[in-house]
């Protein structure tokens, strides 16, 4: 499902761009998230929603997959399995900022999601109506952190080498960009397969192992006498 939405802020585009860039301090401007974690371009939380009279808790991670300085544009990618076992959802999200009169900025954002389970019992216009109202209280909750200074907050975060982002001071060279790819985990060893299945076996054949081998000792002895 590809669901579009535009908004402005009242915030100019560097300060939007550096606050949508920590989303430690946008998260909690989205209705139902709650971020448990923010390393570098991962990220990791879950987001409660009510699609229709479904509510639905998803835990999940998530990466900034790229971020382009000079086009003011973003790509988020994120994953979430429900709590209760009612599937999953997997999301590709696109954000491009851009710069209007009187230092406000208009954003489009652009989703591609993708549910398994019980949310596909649902009709698109039930998770539409859904996803317009969070964006709107989004939007309504952003820009009032925006006019009470989330924008000087931000420029002073990215300006910071201890808390900046990964692309640095927002306002810096225009051609800057950045593209991520998570890594991947490694590949297992033989040694690190036996490692973890050594103790495992041993604790199911130890006992019948042990107790042939005393067998066999016993007749053994029998036969010597």
């Amino acid at each position: 499902m590809n669901l579009t939405h535009d908004f402005t802020v009242p915030s100019g585009l560097d300060a939007t761009w550096a606050a949508f860039n920590h989303l430690e301090l946008v998260a909690a401007c989205f209705p139902g998230a709650t971020l448990s974690s923010v390393d570098g371009h991962d990220f990791a939380g879950t987001l409660r929603i009510k699609l229709g009279s479904t509510t639905l808790t998803y835990t999940g991670t998530g990466f900034y997959a790229e971020r382009h300085l000079g086009g003011r544009h973003t790509v988020i990618q994120a994953t979430g399995t429900d709590q209760r076992g009612n599937g999953t959802v997997t999301a590709k999200i696109t954000m491009s900022f851009t710069a209007t009169r009187e230092e406000t900025t208009e954003v489009h954002l652009g989703a591609d999601v993708t549910f398994t389970g019980r949310p596909t019992q649902l009709a698109p216009g039930v998770i539409e109506d859904a996803a317009d109202r969070l964006v709107a209280q989004f939007v309504d909750d952003v820009s009032a952190r925006f006019r009470d200074g989330l924008g000087a907050k931000a420029l002073e975060v990215d300006a910071n080498p201890d808390t900046a982002g990964p692309l640095g001071t927002s306002a810096a060279a225009s051609s800057k960009t950045y593209t991520y790819i998570p890594p991947t985990p490694a590949s297992q060893t033989d040694y690190d397969v036996f490692v973890k299945t050594a103790p495992v076996v041993a604790k199911r054949l130890g006992p019948p192992l042990l107790g042939g081998l005393a067998l066999l000792w016993l007749v053994r002895k029998i036969r010597r006498r």
